[in-house]
């Protein structure tokens, strides 16, 4: 009789071991650095080194994408359109609505981070050798700065007219329509 609840007991455990290794896999895909998850009102998004897998919010598989070099960097916006850096500089979007995916630009260089000013007009990229670029997605220009120093982060505020870039040990502020800087504050 003992024998019989302990191996009820360890079926149980069996089974609910398994529903945790689902729920603890998505997990992994927040945590880990060669993972990534990026998710709006309609879509959930996997990355996982040079692999895309799109969910919608019911957890449907959209559709999966493989690329030849790993994704770097990331970034989904409002209107679910999926920004994809590579380690190969090259720059891409998908359209997750209609899976339409385009080619933004070659960079020269490795792009680590990736993100959208707030109100989503521009993109925003730092490089593997730390220079900064701006790309307006209306207009396609480009702004670019270089720097010395590891760039950890950088936004904009809510109006679009200061850019905030952040090193290890100082934060910059610059005037993005007069291009000068503003104050360092270590």
């Amino acid at each position: 009789m003992r024998k019989i609840i302990l191996i009820f007991c360890f079926a149980i455990l069996l089974l609910g071991c398994k529903k945790e290794t689902v729920l603890l896999s998505k997990i992994d895909v927040l945590k880990n650095n060669n993972f990534g998850f990026a998710s709006n009102d309609g879509f959930n998004c996997f990355i996982k080194e040079n692999k895309i897998a799109v969910y919608s919010k019911d957890e449907k598989l959209l559709f999966e994408k493989v690329y030849d070099v790993p994704v770097s960097a990331f970034d989904l916006d409002n209107n679910s359109i999926l920004i994809i850096g590579f380690l190969d500089g090259n720059l891409k979007e998908i359209d997750l609505k209609t899976q339409k995916e385009s080619k933004i630009d070659k960079f020269f260089d490795s792009i680590k981070i990736l993100t959208f000013s707030k109100n989503y007009q521009y993109i925003l990229w730092v490089s593997k050798n730390n220079s900064v670029v701006i790309f307006d997605r209306k207009t396609r220009n480009f702004s670019m700065g270089a720097y010395q120093e590891e760039v950890y982060n950088f936004s904009f505020d809510e109006n679009q007219k200061k850019m905030y870039i952040q090193f290890e040990k100082k934060l910059t502020i610059l005037d993005f329509d007069k291009k000068i800087m503003l104050k360092e504050l270590e």
